[in-house]
């Protein structure tokens, strides 16, 4: 298993025990990935999910009958019918995508689709959906197809947050 999906399944293990307090952090890292995922399937000519319980399946878009011939999705299982689980699994793909196929992912101008997500299930992060609002437990929410219309024609290119250690624990301290 490679880097990529140890630390994503690592991340999420530690989320489902015992998950950290709280923060603001967790919430700007679910709009960057949000964000992210926006430029890439634009980069991809990709649609807008039918509905926000869907988001972007980025890996099919460039490989539609990707299916890793491994285990490496199997962690996500557990969470299947979560919000986290569908996340989870669409990262997993991806990742086993680049690790595995590395050239059919020619785009190195952009920045990791699900870096932020990882961060965010590292940090503790929860994340529910109900009627199309993306809910981090006790930090807030947003509405998901607001938030990517305005991604949309505002601010795909301006990053939400820095993924920096430093950066989010003062955003959680400040509470911004």
């Amino acid at each position: 298993m490679t880097t990529h999906l140890k630390r994503l399944w690592s991340a999420l293990a530690r989320t489902q025990r015992a998950p950290e307090k709280p923060g603001i952090s967790q919430l700007r890292l679910l709009q960057e990935f949000l964000r992210r995922e926006l430029v890439w399937a634009t980069r991809l000519d990709m649609k807008v999910p039918r509905s926000a319980h869907e988001f972007y399946d980025l890996a099919s878009a460039v490989w539609p009958t990707v299916l890793p011939e491994d285990d490496s999705i199997l962690p996500a299982t557990r969470l299947l019918g979560t919000v986290e689980g569908l996340c989870a699994i669409k990262a997993a793909r991806w990742y086993w995508l680049l690790d595995n196929f590395p050239e059919l992912l020619p785009w190195q101008d952009l920045p990791d689709p699900y870096e932020p997500l990882v961060w965010f299930f590292e940090r503790g992060g929860r994340l529910a959906m109900e009627h199309g609002i993306l809910d981090v437990p006790r930090v807030g929410g947003l509405m998901y197809d607001t938030f990517v219309r305005r991604l949309e024609t505002e601010s795909i290119g301006i990053p939400v947050v820095e993924l920096n250690e430093q950066f989010l624990d003062q955003l959680d301290r400040e509470g911004k």
